[in-house]
């Protein structure tokens, strides 16, 4: 009878059970008022660490950081309403590294607004008001790049 060796340098996945924290010590902190995206799913789904607080400002914070969401749809009724400059204003004024997390691609636009007046605004955004901003696909991969931010918190943590 034949021993069946084991490959050590084999990466096998974890199964949802034994899947780790990916961000053990930075908290991704989620403003109540986004209870309604998917995105608290999920982050619950990745085990991240993660908690609902009300928020004056922006949508989520991680460690220094403050970032305001916005899909495609939410970022045209914003520019229209003339809310988006004030609530981008306010969160520079208030928070020393706002973001801005833009999520959805250009494509379909289905809103009133031409694609050139969303991408002049977006550079605006980048260049005059000086607030980085974060592209996204989906509410899946906005719960990957908020735990990616997390971790690089968490990795460059000035030691207490």
């Amino acid at each position: 009878m034949k021993k069946q060796i084991e490959n050590i340098f084999s990466k096998k996945s974890l199964s949802k059970k034994e899947q780790k924290c990916p961000n053990p010590s930075c908290k991704i902190v989620v403003d109540t008022r986004e209870k309604q995206s998917l995105i608290p799913t999920n982050l619950e789904s990745k085990k991240a660490n993660w908690s609902f607080q009300t928020l004056t400002e922006g949508d989520y914070e991680i460690g220094p950081y403050r970032i305001e969401r916005k899909t495609i749809h939410d970022f045209a009724g914003s520019l229209l309403s003339g809310r988006l400059e004030t609530q981008l204003k306010n969160l520079k004024e208030k928070h020393e590294n706002p973001a801005l997390l833009f999520e959805n691609n250009l494509l379909p636009l289905k809103t009133k607004i031409h694609p050139n007046v969303i991408k002049a605004n977006l550079l605006k955004i980048a260049l005059e008001l000086e607030i980085p901003i974060i592209f996204t696909e989906s509410e899946e991969d906005t719960a990957n790049q908020l735990i990616l931010l997390a971790k690089r918190v968490e990795k460059h943590k000035p030691n207490d």
